[in-house]
């Protein structure tokens, strides 16, 4: 088993997957209105397992909760453009765009809720189906980035694409290269360790890599 994975990590299967273009920005919102939908149907499933009700909702269909749910999350969407990052290359900034955009969902619904119980005395929604549908919806965008970003740097590392360098000195330069070299959204470098001449600082590590003697 072990011989078959080092053939295939020494192919070239890995560089042609990473050679593989940008998808559209439409795919990148269709998919996180699927999985939407998806957070949606496991908040209807959970709430109805356990037999979780309030008994002032007033019973809308499932298509229509469904379908207000993702006309506002549409919006939300379009207004954070959380559509508009490459999934690869997802940072802080996206997860914070897809964490505004389910929140503001989850205002507008929760408004919107209160606006027709202060009107008819009933609610739309379970406010727990809010609150769990912004839960799930989340952790599946979230997922869906941290995933797609994790197995791209992994093709990455065994595409042949890769610089391997170490960086030279400890000091506060020779850690700020090395943290801006692991901040690049395109990775382009695998960073091996740190090479120092002080006999203190040797065979210890910084930044969770080894430090190296000058002579080794």
């Amino acid at each position: 088993m072990t011989w078959r994975y080092d053939t295939l990590k020494k192919s070239d299967i890995f560089s042609h997957l990473t050679s593989l273009k940008y998808i559209s920005r439409w795919i990148v919102l269709l998919i996180d209105l699927l999985l939407c939908t998806t957070a949606f149907l496991l908040t209807v499933l959970f709430l109805s397992q356990f037999e979780i009700d309030i008994a002032l909702v007033e019973h809308f269909s499932l298509g229509h909760r469904l379908t207000a749910i993702l006309c506002i999350q549409f919006l939300s969407f379009w207004l954070f453009h959380t559509y508009s990052g490459v999934l690869r290359y997802s940072g802080f900034v996206d997860v914070m765009k897809v964490f505004l955009a389910i929140g503001l969902n989850v205002l507008f619904l929760a408004i919107a809720n209160g606006a027709y119980y202060c009107m008819h005395n009933i609610y739309v929604f379970n406010p727990l189906e809010i609150l769990l549908y912004s839960l799930i919806a989340f952790l599946l965008l979230f997922g869906l980035r941290f995933s797609v970003k994790t197995i791209w740097n992994y093709l990455n590392l065994y595409s042949g694409n890769m610089t391997r360098v170490m960086i030279y000195g400890t000091r506060s330069s020779g850690i700020a290269i090395a943290k801006m070299l692991r901040s690049l959204e395109d990775v382009r470098y695998k960073i091996e360790g740190f090479i120092d001449d002080k006999d203190l600082i040797t065979n210890r590590f910084i930044l969770g890599m080894k430090v190296y003697p000058k002579d080794e």
